[in-house]
């Protein structure tokens, strides 16, 4: 359907990236606690001082990043309730499986932290979301598994992929874009903000 020269997917996929914005912002006044808190974990009472300095790195526990993912995800979908392009789609985490089968790239599981779909309709699928920590942002992985999700040629033909890392705070968040199984770009916040008000 075209609306004023423009795809409807392209209004979602817009109205998308400003209910992404809207969630970082009410994560981040709500549960920031998650990405700044660490628990230190010595092996005993009676670690000394130097025993604790050389320990410290190994030490330092974060909360889990399923965590993280769970409630920056609930705000999500609040804000995709609340839109007119987004109501009817779902939001699902760590939903793998592809008619009634695990998803898969290459024989190799594919557990997505977010996607937001349509169940059981391939022509739907429109974003596929990747969460990562500050203490953890290795993206290599997520990004074989965003490309293969986001491949118009593949199975699952997402329309969208994003590579979310929070930061310790909301402007130190990155963000990657894919489309067509491509990295297509990168923002900071500042950036994103930018892009979002466009």
């Amino acid at each position: 359907m075209v609306k004023n020269g423009k795809k409807v997917s392209d209004y979602k996929l817009r109205e998308l990236d400003d209910c992404i914005e809207k969630a970082l912002l009410f994560f981040y006044s709500n549960d920031d606690f998650l990405v700044n808190h660490t628990y230190l974990d010595y092996p005993s009472y009676d670690c000394t001082v130097e025993c604790r300095q050389q320990n410290d790195k190994e030490a330092i526990k974060h909360v889990g990043e399923r965590t993280v993912q769970f409630r920056f995800a609930m705000y999500l979908q609040l804000f995709m309730w609340k839109s007119r392009y987004l109501r009817e789609y779902v939001l699902d985490c760590e939903y793998n499986r592809y008619n009634g089968d695990p998803k898969r790239n290459n024989n190799e599981l594919i557990v997505p932290d977010i996607i937001i779909h349509k169940r059981g309709d391939d022509d739907n699928n429109l974003m596929v979301i990747e969460l990562k920590s500050h203490w953890n942002h290795d993206i290599t992985h997520d990004d074989k598994k965003i490309k293969a999700m986001t491949d118009p040629t593949g199975i699952y033909r997402y329309q969208k992929g994003l590579s979310l890392v929070f930061g310790k705070k909301i402007d130190e968040c990155k963000f990657t874009e894919y489309f067509c199984g491509q990295k297509t770009k990168y923002y900071d916040w500042g950036l994103w903000k930018k892009m979002c008000l466009n």
